[in-house]
Parts: structure tokens; sequence; C-alpha cells
């Protein structure tokens, strides 16, 4: 096993450049390697904190800060789901999962290496574990753990493809033993960018990340536009949370409508929310046939319920 050090590069894509951008050297296939050796990683004890340098040094436009903190934290989430997605081992630094943005260098320079061996808070003390935007980075890097780690055919297949040069990025991982294909795509770009994710197969795919939502796909050749730092992660099959069977982001022990379709949208109990567009109506008027008959009609009628 050897190190493979990604964190400048990953960093240049949550910061929103494109130099340096390339990711690739994360698989073992770009080093002409015949196994899985590489141990990639984003972050490390002598590397830089990603939301350091995000909150610091990130790219900016009048619609998309990378130094807006939560904007920072939400394209490290898109690197985590491209990160885990690259078949191979990782290593996870400490609080990375957590956003962890003290610098590894002095907190008023994070130029100066001088305190780069002093104490650093511990992100409990910092309260990074009640904070709702952290935790979300925290679930996606716990979800993405968990598909790697509960399925190996998939996210340890030797039959796969990327790219990874570009700030649009797109895996594809196509199961060894089953049938439960992988397609990550995210734009680490500062504008909306279009996608081709090269799925594998038409059919019903599911978003993991995103409750299991269904998008059905009828041409493999098809577009996606994405947001930028926005990313997917989809499936040919849901990942079923035993804490939340029906995946609407509601655990069991609070769910009370336990059993939603998938990808609907459900309030604090967990049950469906129905929305209507607001043309869902027909208004028609009817005059009276007489005046002072008192005949004439308004009905109004949905059209949809």
């Amino acid at each position: 096993m050897l190190w493979g050090n990604l964190n400048h590069n990953f960093n240049q894509n949550t910061m929103g450049f494109a130099s340096n951008a390339d990711v690739s050297w994360l698989s073992y296939t770009e080093r002409n390697w015949n196994n899985p050796h590489v141990v990639g990683y984003m972050e490390s004890h002598d590397e830089e904190r990603l939301m350091v340098r995000n909150l610091n040094n990130g790219n900016a436009n009048a619609e998309h800060n990378t130094k807006d903190f939560q904007t920072a934290l939400d394209r490290i989430e898109a690197a985590t789901a491209i990160f885990y997605s690259v078949p191979g081992p990782k290593m996870l630094w400490q609080f990375g999962e957590l956003g962890y943005d003290k610098s590894i260098n002095c907190e008023n320079d994070i130029t100066n290496g001088n305190c780069r061996l002093d104490r650093k808070p511990v992100a409990w003390t910092l309260n990074y574990d009640e904070d709702p935007d952290r935790l979300d980075l925290y679930e996606v890097t716990s979800k993405m753990i968990m598909l790697k780690t509960e399925y190996p055919s998939t996210f340890n297949t030797d039959d796969f493809s990327y790219s990874l040069n570009g700030l649009v990025k797109r895996i594809n991982l196509n199961d060894n033993t089953g049938n439960f294909d992988v397609t990550v795509i995210a734009n680490f770009d500062m504008v909306n960018k279009t996608v081709v994710p090269n799925f594998s197969s038409t059919g019903t795919w599911y978003s993991l990340l995103d409750n299991n939502t269904p998008l059905e796909v009828t041409n493999v050749a098809s577009s996606i536009t994405l947001a930028p730092g926005e990313y997917r992660v989809y499936g040919t099959q849901p990942v079923i949370d035993p804490e939340d069977l029906d995946s609407d982001g509601v655990v069991n022990t609070e769910d009370l409508c336990n059993d939603t379709p998938l990808g609907a949208t459900v309030d604090a109990n967990g049950c469906e929310v129905f929305v209507l567009p607001i043309n869902n109506f027909r208004l028609q008027v009817a005059s009276e046939t007489c005046r002072s008959s008192n005949n004439g009609i308004i009905d109004i009628t949905a059209q949809k319920t």
C-alpha cells in the first residue's frame, strides 16, 4: 500500500478553481497498477484543512461564493461523494467529516507554520457535533463509507470508468457480481453545468443520498444540469436504512406514516405532504337566465386530488 495525497487537487475543486483540479491520481488504474494499492486521502496531519482554504481562499462570483460557510461545507460534501466512490482504500483524517476549520498552522496567520505542533481544539469542544450544516457533511460521509463497506462488489469493482480531470466529474461503477450499478456526478464549477452521467442502463435509478428519490432514465445518453457544488449519487437499486424503512428522512421511531412512497415530500412526522400546482382548478361561471332569478352558478372544480 502506498499513500495517495490528493489534498491540493481536491481543495482546488472545493474552492472552485480549474487549475490542478484533476483527481484521477486517486485511482490505481491511472497509475497503471493492477491492484487497488493506493490509500487516498484529502486531508492529513501535515496537509491544510479543506475548509480552511475554502473559507480563506475560495473562489466567488455574484451567484456563488465558496467562502460562504454553508457553501464551503456543501462543496466538501460533493468532494466526499467523489472521493469514496473511486475504488480502493481511503483515509479519513480526524474531524474531516465535520468540516474541521482550524488551520494546521497559526490561527492568526495560516501561512505561518511555526504553530503546526501546537494543540488544536477538539471538535466536540467547539460544538461541531451540534451544528446542522456540519452534521449534513457527517451524514454524507457516513453514508458513503456505508456504501463502500456494505456493497464491495460495486464500490470495489474492477469494472469502472471515470472522468475526474475537470471541474465536472463523473464515476461509473458496474457491479461485479450483481445488479447494483452506481453513477456519481458532481459539479465543482462556479456556474451551472450539464453532464452526461453515462448510466449503464435505462429504467429506474435511485438518488442514494436523497432518500432514494427515483429517477426514470429513458435514454442513457441524456444529460443532467447541476448547480455549482451540486452532486448526485445514483444506484440501480434503493439502499434502505433499517432505521428509516420508507427512506423519507424520518427515523422509524418518530415516523407516524411508515409507508410513504420513495421520493415523497413529507412533514416532520414522516407523513406525505401533497403539493398541487397553483393552476390545479377549473372555474366556470354561468350568469342568471333573468335578473333576480337567482340561478347563476360559480363552479370551482379541482383537477387533481
